[in-house]
């Protein structure tokens, strides 16, 4: 599995609001334009979709990303991982922050200090508060400058 798809997918309510909406697993994978496989392996644990298609998936069942995804935040220890939950690749993100595209990055890995004003348009696009992009970014920026010294 790439290490950029969408974690924390509760395989139990995929299969669930599928079902609800009448769909089978090949249908569903028809409408997003998957393999049917690909949909077992959701269903099953055995994968997780990318951004772009977990985007699609959520405007498909017609739910929210918080019915789909699993409750364990505290997983989430990185900005990347709350940009893949809005279902965003980072040249998404960057087009939906405004935010040139090095930036973003450069914030999401640690490398520089987000703003204030960075972090409101970050946590804007991500349905998160500015408060968590701040944590996730000072976490970070404090472990690559403990591991640099």
């Amino acid at each position: 599995m790439p290490r950029y798809a969408v974690t924390g997918l509760d395989r139990d309510a995929l299969t669930q609001a599928r079902i609800a909406r009448g769909l089978t697993q090949e249908d569903l994978a028809i409408k997003l334009n998957v393999a049917t496989n690909t949909v077992r392996n959701w269903e099953t644990g055995r994968g997780n979709p990318m951004p772009n298609t977990f985007a699609l998936l959520l405007r498909v069942l017609n739910i929210s990303r918080s019915e789909l995804l699993l409750e364990a935040e505290d997983a989430l220890d990185a900005l990347a991982d709350y940009r893949r939950r809005a279902g965003l690749s980072q040249r998404e993100a960057a087009g939906a922050t405004g935010l040139p595209w090095h930036r973003l990055r450069e914030i999401e890995r640690g490398v520089r200090v987000a703003t204030t004003i960075e972090a409101q348009t970050i946590a804007g696009a991500y349905g998160i508060a500015a408060d968590d992009v701040t944590t996730a970014n000072q976490r970070l920026h404090s472990y690559r400058h403990n591991e640099q010294t």
